[in-house]
This record gives C-alpha cells, structure tokens and sequence, in this order.
C-alpha cells in the first residue's frame, strides 16, 4: 500500500474477507484511490491526513471518499 503501510511487518498482516459489504476488495478499491490521489498531489500533508484516518477505521475514509 502506497500510504505507508508495510508488508514486512507481522504486525500488519491478519486475514481481511473477500466478499461482504466491508471485504477486501472494497478496502482495495480505497487505498488505489488515496494511493492516486496522493501520487498525484505529493501533499505529505494530505498523506499524513490519509494514514490516520487509515489508522483510525477505514470504513469511515471509504463513506467521506465515495459519497
């Protein structure tokens, strides 16, 4: 993920479900859209902004992005 988020740490990885309302792909489908949005802006403010959302539940960041 282009936020920061590593794979290399074992504290980052569980299991996510691909279907349902909140599954993986939904969660994907986000962080290409923030992953975009900053690659194109190169705002670490708006990167900074993005990560604690990320942090704080991302279910939130997916309703205020895709209204």
């Amino acid at each position: 993920m282009c936020l920061g988020a590593g794979n290399a740490s074992p504290l980052n990885h569980w299991p996510q479900p691909l279907g349902g309302e909140w599954g993986a792909e939904k969660k994907d489908m986000l962080e290409h859209r923030l992953c975009t949005a900053i690659c194109l802006s190169r705002d670490d403010t708006e990167l900074a902004r993005y990560q604690a959302a990320f942090a704080r539940g991302w279910t939130a960041l997916w309703r205020q992005t895709f209204r």
